[in-house]
């Protein structure tokens, strides 16, 4: 159970499954840790990369403005503080949320480009079969290398009205395979 809170939190930190899974992977090749012990880490690395769909499921009340505010901020501290740390966090707060002003201007993509819209809303009405759908997942993962933003185009497309929620989920179960791929 510590070995998944790890896994959890440092993807947290990093916000990705992938580069945890990376690290711990040459800690084993290093000797650092045993297999068992990695293993526990992977799965909770797993677990820590479904933050990124509740912070991407929080882009849907408008705080684009607000986030855009945030990431000049943190811009700013990172740019004119002295201290390695606080350096850290101003930068970590740009990226929070320059992530929330880039949902928001693909949301906005999908909202007024109605021929992207039509021609994804078609793909998914004529793709339906559950593994099928968990197949796409795991294959745009693979070449994505980022569940997180697979995660955050489905979230959105969702949203949109372009893949019902039911196809969203069995892509999502996909793309939670295909981070494994790394």
């Amino acid at each position: 159970f510590a070995g998944v809170g790890v896994g959890a939190v440092a993807t947290v930190l990093v916000n990705s499954s992938a580069a945890t899974t990376v690290m711990v992977i040459g800690f084993v090749n290093a000797g650092l840790m045993t297999l068992v012990q990695a293993t526990a880490i992977i799965m909770g690395a797993n677990i820590g990369t479904t933050l990124t769909g509740i912070i991407v499921a929080l882009s849907g009340f408008s705080l684009s403005g607000f986030m855009g505010v945030l990431a000049f901020i943190g811009v700013a501290v990172g740019m004119i503080s002295k201290n390695a740390t606080v350096k850290k966090i101003g930068f970590a707060i740009s990226g929070l949320g320059l992530m929330f002003v880039g949902l928001g201007l693909m949301s906005d993509t999908f909202k007024t480009s109605p021929a992207i819209s039509a021609a994804l809303t078609e793909v998914f009405e004529k793709v339906s079969f559950p593994l099928v759908l968990i197949l796409i997942g795991i294959v745009c993962t693979a070449l994505f290398q980022s569940s997180a933003a697979m995660t955050a185009i489905l979230v959105t497309m969702s949203g949109a009205g372009i893949i019902p929620m039911g196809s969203a989920l069995f892509v999502i179960l996909g793309t939670n395979i295909g981070t494994c791929v790394t």
